[in-house]
């Protein structure tokens, strides 16, 4: 069957820009429109997972790599592939949430920790995700309500869809 015509259908054009400092895949990475900056967080390079953060300046063109030798700060990026990082919880864009993925085992964990963009350094979060979950899918609903979807748990891949959401004072809830 033939696909249909589409009027109006823009052609995309792919060019290759900068480079990432390092290979990598399997990375979660996210774009902040405040700052301007698009970040790259962990994930699996040539010799194993990564515990660095890559950064593009959209204006200058230019990625810079982070990682625990260019910074004191302890626990930069724990190395992990297979998660999501988001901007969402109280509404503050300068904190940016690395949920779940695989661990340095190879299991997948229920963890969340906190990239604080100023000070380029992470912390456990407070909250985790009510499973182990890793290679998931994650959006926003009409109601602006964070939705992570499918994925999978230890040993095996679920269908299981859960709805997050920011109550001030008590955290993140999960419906």
């Amino acid at each position: 069957m033939e696909s249909p015509e589409r009027e109006g259908t823009p052609i995309l054009d792919f060019t290759l820009t900068k480079s990432m400092v390092s290979q990598r895949f399997d990375y979660s990475g996210i774009f902040t429109v405040k700052e301007e900056f698009i970040f790259v967080f962990g994930g699996n390079g040539a010799n194993g997972l990564l515990n660095s953060v890559e950064v593009f300046d959209t204006h200058r063109e230019i990625w810079r790599i982070f990682d625990s030798s260019s910074t004191t700060n302890e626990g930069f990026c724990i190395k992990r592939s297979g998660f999501e990082a988001i901007s969402f919880c109280s509404g503050n864009k300068d904190i940016l949430h690395l949920i779940g993925g695989l661990d340095e085992n190879k299991k997948p964990a229920s963890l969340v920790d906190e990239f604080f963009i100023r000070d380029m350094r992470t912390l456990s979060a407070d909250w985790s995700l009510p499973q182990p979950l890793c290679n998931f899918g994650f959006a926003q609903d009409k109601n602006k309500q964070e939705v992570l979807a499918g994925g999978s748990e230890t040993g095996s891949v679920t269908n299981k869809v859960f709805k997050m959401a920011f109550k001030p004072g008590h955290g993140v809830v999960f419906k």
